[in-house]
């Protein structure tokens, strides 16, 4: 069994209404993986001040997943290494740095893309932006849930379940919040 631990960082702006049970669907998804997940408030205009594209009026989520890597690199090492010993099950050792996922308000893009729901990066860390999914509890869910599935190692889906690619808020709404047989 593998054992991961989540740093999920909150931008300001974010509601607790939003990520309600987000803890335990993350339990219930991956049960073959061990996460234990802590929480971070941060506020992203200064975290991301270089990241942020003033001609796209957005923040550049690659570059958001790299800054939020370096920031628990710097910061969180030294507490990493003093915890490891909770996180140890059976032998099992997590890796030495946690996986990140950040939730922001703010508009994000990748590349050429007019924007991202969200964006992740294998064994890294993950960033999803809830500025286009309408406040929606179950769309901010499933988009964290899909970002995770990639940092995780899955790849996009042909089936509608949780890890099908979303372009829209439609797509996301018509998609499953679970993984599917071929994903889990």
């Amino acid at each position: 069994m593998l054992v991961y631990h989540l740093l999920i960082i909150l931008d300001l702006g974010i509601s607790s209404n939003l990520i309600r049970g987000l803890k335990q669907r993350i339990s219930e998804t991956f049960e073959n993986i061990i996460v234990k997940v802590e929480f971070k408030n941060i506020k992203l205009i200064e975290l991301g001040v270089s990241c942020w594209n003033k001609n796209r009026n957005q923040y550049d989520a690659n570059s958001l997943i790299a800054k939020i890597v370096e920031d628990a690199t710097s910061d969180e090492i030294a507490n990493r290494q003093s915890n490891v010993t909770d996180l140890e099950i059976e032998g099992v050792t997590p890796p030495a740095l946690p996986l990140s996922l950040l939730l922001t308000p703010s508009d994000c893009y990748d590349g050429n893309l007019n924007y991202v729901f969200g964006l992740a990066k294998y064994k890294i860390g993950a960033v999803v932006s809830t500025f286009r999914l309408e406040n929606s509890h179950e769309f901010v869910t499933k988009e964290c849930i899909h970002e995770l599935g990639h940092v995780f190692g899955l790849k996009h889906c042909k089936l509608p379940c949780v890890m099908a690619f979303s372009n829209s808020v439609l797509e996301t709404h018509e998609k499953s919040s679970k993984l599917c047989s071929s994903c889990y």
